[in-house]
């Protein structure tokens, strides 16, 4: 009798988790400034002086750390790099993970590009510990 290999199922705490990190998400696309108008009066004249690159540079590294802030805890709430993808594929319609199925992109690219993304520098977290990046290249 052959033993299969046991499914991946999402833990309570991964799944809270991508929760809590999908509506932050959200959250930031629909009111970070880097997404509204400041962002394109900026560029309403078609050229952007040094200041306005200044304030460019400011709003990108607030959102990028106000990103990176929202998605810290899904390191430590999942375990292992397909807990961590099915968390975030399951969130595939309800935030940006960048896991929407294209005709141009199949889903185990996207998977291949998640992880690498997402787990690269991070195999000390719980979830990216299995994480070798020659597997996902």
């Amino acid at each position: 009798m052959a033993i299969s290999k046991p499914a991946v199922v999402v833990s309570e705490a991964c799944a809270s988790a991508f929760d809590t990190a999908s509506e932050a998400i959200n959250y930031l696309y629909t009111h970070h400034p880097f997404y509204g108008p400041e962002y394109d009066m900026l560029y309403s004249d078609g050229e952007v002086t040094s200041e306005e690159q200044a304030t460019l540079d400011a709003m990108q590294l607030d959102e990028i750390a106000q990103y990176e802030a929202a998605v810290d805890p899904t390191y430590d709430a999942c375990h292992g790099v397909e807990e961590f993808y099915l968390a975030a594929y399951q969130h595939r319609d309800d935030a940006d993970w960048s896991l929407k199925e294209s005709e141009h992109l199949q889903i185990e690219d996207q998977k291949k590009w998640f992880l690498s993304s997402y787990c690269r520098g991070k195999e000390a977290r719980p979830a990216c510990s299995d994480f070798v990046a020659d597997d996902w290249e």
